[in-house]
């Protein structure tokens, strides 16, 4: 702080001396900012100035004429608060360093080991978590552990996309600064003003990782649908197929399951990783005993019902909780008995499924529905019709289908999972064609009403 004789503001480009260029480089390098926002010379310029790069801790700024004695200058005072972590914080988190890792001990110990034991019980519980205890231990035995400490800028609001919106302004600077042109000097004008414009808003909106998460729980929950009050049986009925009362794994299934997981994924509730599983596909074929109780028992372990949320931002606002979508990470062992179950169901259900369903389709790309359209629009347009198109799109799909309907018959005939997105076109050659457009239209809401799941309007378009 001090008399910096800069009467040149320092976040434009009114100043083109080489003191105001060093000065205004010092302030980008050091991210400082200039507390001082009124006049401190009695020519109305702000001479005398506080630079800090914690100007939260700054208040009650003002400038005092100086009667005492003769001066053009102000007294400046102001009151600096006391923070709180102001230095930066160091997140540790311990993770498996599998590049370290003693996959040929750790497999052929799996090899030996004797599993019968372990598995001899009829309780679903306390055999997972009897085979989770072995998995984990070793992990521990063969797998080191390394701590991985990432630095958090006490600066609580200055992080992700307005830290980079600073790095990029800095880059602009530097660029102006080297090869001055009216062009870069247009963009730099922009970023300034942009990068201040968030720089005063991010400040109000940090939170704790507590107060996010809370934040982010009470919405999910928000657009949840409940549908506690709906009569569900989850007895079988005589309409399901025989083949499927009785489905059970195999070895091979489980090895060629274990053997195909993407290692790169994250870790589900349990905290045993696929590229461990991946690792050990021969060892962990004791797993179908596994399987085959939970299939026999109609049970699952609560690791299996307990799942991580992972909040994946979508658009729009990154500051707001309803621009993120909730992502569930699941066990990865999880995964290996859920694709056996998929492979042997997948090929009795295709046979049913409507061909105009291209959305989790094997061979059907979003390239071949939309050359389906425009091969009928052509014929259309050739035959002087038109092509009425609608676009459907359902609200928060994924994260407002009520589980209960779903596992009944909420979903259309002859659809495979659950397509959130659809289109629905009519060649239309006269008005009783578009009467019967609207007819599907009305058909397909009211549909939405019964189950419970809203056409997101926004997305919904002709």
């Amino acid at each position: 702080m001090g008399d910096f004789n800069a009467p040149d503001d320092l976040f434009t480009l009114s100043g083109d001396t080489h003191y105001s260029l060093t000065l205004r480089d010092l302030v980008f390098n050091f991210n400082l900012s200039q507390v001082v926002q009124v006049p401190t010379h009695n020519k109305g310029n702000t001479l005398d100035i506080v630079l800090t790069s914690i100007p939260e801790a700054i208040s009650n700024v003002i400038a005092t004429p100086i009667t005492s004695f003769n001066t053009d200058h102000s007294a400046v005072m102001f009151q600096v608060s006391h923070l709180r972590d102001v230095s930066p914080t160091l997140l540790a988190k311990p993770v498996y360093d599998s590049s370290k890792a003693e996959w040929t001990g750790l497999v052929e110990y799996l090899l030996d080991f004797n599993f019968g034991p372990l598995l001899n019980d009829d309780n679903i519980e306390s055999v997972w978590l009897s085979f989770k205890d072995l998995l984990l231990s070793t992990l521990h035995q063969y797998i080191p552990l390394i701590t991985i400490c990432s630095t958090t800028n006490y600066i609580p609001w200055l992080r992700g996309p307005l830290n980079h919106q600073l790095k990029s302004l800095r880059t602009l600077w530097r660029r102006f600064k080297a090869n001055p042109s009216a062009n870069l000097e247009q963009k730099l004008l922009k970023a300034e003003e942009a990068f201040a414009t968030n720089y005063k808003n991010a400040k109000h909106k940090a939170s704790t990782s507590l107060g996010k998460a809370d934040l982010f729980n009470a919405y999910f929950y928000s657009v949840f649908t409940d549908c506690s009050d709906f009569d569900f049986d989850p007895a079988f009925s005589s309409s399901h197929h025989d083949q499927f009362s009785s489905i059970c794994c195999e070895e091979d299934q489980v090895f060629q399951e274990l053997s195909s997981l993407d290692g790169t994924k994250a870790l589900g509730i349990d905290g045993i990783g696929p590229l461990y599983l991946k690792r050990c596909p021969v060892a962990l074929t004791p797993l179908t005993y596994l399987f085959n109780l939970f299939l026999s028992t109609h049970s699952l372990p609560l690791d299996w019902r307990t799942h991580l949320i992972q909040p994946i931002f979508k658009s729009g606002d990154k500051c707001k909780v309803a621009n993120y979508r909730p992502i569930s990470l699941l066990p990865a062992i999880s995964k290996v008995m859920e694709k056996i179950i998929h492979n042997k169901i997948a090929g009795h259900i295709s046979e049913d499924i409507s061909p105009v369903q291209f959305g989790f389709m094997p061979s059907r790309s979003p390239l071949k529905q939309l050359l389906s359209l425009t091969s009928v629009t052509q014929n259309a347009f050739e035959a002087n019709d038109s092509v009425d198109c609608v676009y459907r799109d359902f609200k928060k799909a994924f994260d407002s289908v009520p589980h209960k309907k779903l596992l009944t018959d909420s979903l259309p005939a002859s659809t495979l999972l659950f397509a959130d997105d659809s289109k629905r076109f009519n060649k239309i050659s006269s008005t009783i064609d578009c009467s019967l457009l609207q007819e599907k239209l009305d058909a397909a809401l009211k549909w939405s009403d019964k189950w419970d799941l809203k056409f997101n309007l926004s997305n919904t378009s002709l």
